[in-house]
């Protein structure tokens, strides 16, 4: 919370790794708050780097993306896969529609 709480509850081990004048002190403190600063932004600077990625990225084979779609996949796994968000879902459905897409008893 504050340099008193950080003596009080750290002072004894950081002397004991060289930390022992008040100028280490003051380095130390000095590299915590920088610390504490980096972490407070990294969620704003992921989102700038997300929307700068969604804004710039062009993928270099558009066609890899478009067969990805549905209808790529089994039409078993998709009932499944539908099954599972669906309001009576229930595990031991899901697991009879997972064995159909397997073709083995789960």
């Amino acid at each position: 919370r504050d340099e008193h709480q950080l003596r009080r509850d750290y002072g004894q081990l950081l002397r004991s790794r060289g930390c022992v004048t008040s100028k280490d002190f003051q380095q130390l403190l000095e590299e915590l708050e920088q610390e504490v600063g980096r972490r407070r932004r990294l969620g704003q600077e992921s989102a700038v780097r997300k929307a700068l990625i969604a804004s710039s990225y062009h993928p270099a084979r558009p066609e890899v993306y478009s067969s990805l779609q549905d209808a790529a996949l089994a039409p078993e796994f998709m009932a499944a896969a539908e099954y599972s968000t669906s309001p009576g879902a229930d595990l031991e459905g899901l697991l009879q529609r997972l064995e159909t897409v397997s073709g083995t008893d789960v």
